[in-house]
């Protein structure tokens, strides 16, 4: 069975970022990548997936809302190992 929006099957590559969503949950990451795969929808199987992927910028908040949430990599902040957040 095709899937209806094939472009969430791929990794959008745009202005440096691999962008991958689901239609739901969204992840955006500062990537080194060949010149080749700029502006296209790429599979893991290397394929080409034609199609407009979504406004991914858009989506992102201008301004944030501090959550307080730990945002180092585990392990990083040596001080806390061991302290509940």
């Amino acid at each position: 069975k095709e899937p209806r929006r094939p472009m969430f099957g791929g990794v959008y590559h745009d202005g440096g970022m691999a962008v991958a969503t689901n239609g739901v949950v969204m992840f955006a990451h500062k990537e080194a990548y060949d010149e080749a795969k700029e502006g296209k929808i790429i599979t893991s199987k290397g394929d080409v997936i034609e199609g407009k992927f979504p406004d991914w910028r858009g989506a992102i908040p201008k301004e944030t809302i501090p959550t307080g949430l730990q945002t180092e990599p585990l392990g990083k902040n040596e001080s806390r190992k061991g302290k509940k957040i």
